[in-house]
């Protein structure tokens, strides 16, 4: 899987390309709110 190529984790990398493959605008937003609230989480684990 590309998580382990990349030395991500999984959770991280499919949110990522579900923003990356959203094609209604609104379906962008919400996917981005999505993957910043994880990378907010992962940010703060790693303080």
């Amino acid at each position: 899987m590309i998580a382990e190529q990349i030395g991500g984790e999984q959770e991280t990398v499919l949110i990522c390309l579900a923003t990356d493959k959203a094609k209604i605008p609104q379906d962008q937003a919400l996917w981005a709110n999505i993957e910043k609230g994880i990378m907010d989480a992962v940010y703060m684990e790693y303080q």
